[in-house]
């Protein structure tokens, strides 16, 4: 498994491709490719919650839109063979996710308030520690 910080409001989880070719073959059980996924999915999204929550607890409060603004969602764009989710600021109109890299990495006008990159390390071990034994127990309860 592998866990990629992205830029300064994102973070990644996903699993490479010979991790997911044995997921998937311990998988077979499951109806179609698409359960498969999304059973997997689901256990990263979980071992990300705690960090999501972090980010959005950590964030400095202005008016509280940024600290709002943190999701989990499943990676979308990524090579075939890969499936992960993505920790973050959302992008949506009503949220401020497109500003969070100003508050993490400073402008020309204000200083740094690193708080994304602080939180990715308080929670890094404890979500490997989690993917893996819940990717553990799933492949128990299906290979049984």
């Amino acid at each position: 498994m592998a866990i990629t910080v992205g830029r300064a409001s994102r973070s990644y989880i996903h699993i490479d491709r010979t991790q997911l070719r044995a997921l998937k073959h311990a998988l077979k059980g499951a109806k179609t490719l698409e359960a498969k996924e999304e059973a997997i999915i689901n256990i990263m999204k979980k071992a990300a919650e705690p960090l999501r929550i972090d980010m959005g607890e950590s964030a400095p409060v202005d008016t509280g839109v940024l600290s709002k603004s943190f999701k989990t969602r499943r990676l979308l764009k990524v090579p075939m063979g890969i499936v992960g989710v993505r920790v973050g600021a959302a992008r949506d109109s009503k949220l401020a996710g497109w500003r969070a890299h100003f508050t993490e990495l400073g402008t020309a006008h204000h200083g740094a308030q690193p708080f994304i990159g602080k939180a990715i390390a308080r929670h890094l071990p404890q979500i490997l520690r989690e993917l893996r034994v819940d990717l553990q127990l799933l492949l128990k309860k299906l290979v049984n």
